[in-house]
């Protein structure tokens, strides 16, 4: 239907350089929190983390921020997968990447000792959490049901054990970033929200997202248990 190429051996040049796209989209995922936690305690006079990774956007790392999610973008972007279903769903998690990176969040600066440029609007806002939202949807999408699948015209039976237990990490990173998501949502429920706002859960849960995405990525990359 999109009139694309798409190798079912896995052997083709073009798709043996998507391990790398994958390498690096899975790296560059990871890299996001560990730099805003490494910004927190070098850079910040305070030495203490932001509410949110989005938060990172209105500082001086702001370029930082913005330059990993449209790199992250372009490797989802230009990663075709093995179908039409994995073109349809890469493209959408690419421009749902790339729309975190140009819609700046609204945040409430609750740190007097770190200076935030901000510079969002509601409308922004609204922009950032929908992008955000259908990124990580696809993420775990992605993990549970397009990395779990085997090459075309291969039978059950002749599935590697390494294919067995990246189908499971697949699945666990998947359930994270799904569990992520759901306590997301609870932690901004007001009753809810005062008592743990102090922990940053909404920078952990985006972290720990991140992380699982990261793994993800990494394993369908074949860094981690790859075919002998």
């Amino acid at each position: 239907m999109l009139n694309i190429n798409f190798d079912p051996s896995g052997n083709d040049p073009v798709v043996i350089s998507f391990k790398t796209m994958r390498r690096m989209a899975g790296l560059l995922g990871m890299a996001l929190p560990v730099a805003a936690c490494l910004w927190s305690v070098v850079c910040s006079d305070s030495h203490t983390l932001l509410e949110s990774i989005s938060a990172y956007y209105h500082t001086n790392m702001r370029d930082i921020v913005v330059g990993i999610l449209c790199a992250v973008s372009f490797f989802l972007f230009a990663y075709h997968g093995y179908d039409t279903q994995d073109f349809i769903t890469f493209k959408i998690a690419g421009i749902s990447a790339l729309g975190i990176a140009l819609f700046p969040a609204l945040i409430e600066n609750t740190n007097s000792s770190i200076s935030l440029a901000l510079n969002a609007s509601p409308t922004t806002d609204t922009l950032h959490i929908i992008s955000a939202s259908i990124f990580f949807i696809t993420l775990a999408y992605i993990s549970l049901c397009l990395f779990t699948k085997s090459k075309p015209n291969t039978p059950k039976q002749d599935r590697s054990g390494q294919k067995i237990i990246r189908n499971r990490i697949y699945i666990l990173c998947g359930s994270v970033i799904v569990l992520c998501l759901v306590l997301l949502f609870v932690v901004h429920i007001p009753s809810i929200a005062s008592s743990v706002k102090e922990l940053n859960p909404v920078f952990w849960l985006e972290a720990i997202a991140l992380l699982a995405f990261g793994i993800s990525w990494l394993v369908k990359g074949e860094t981690l248990f790859k075919d002998a």
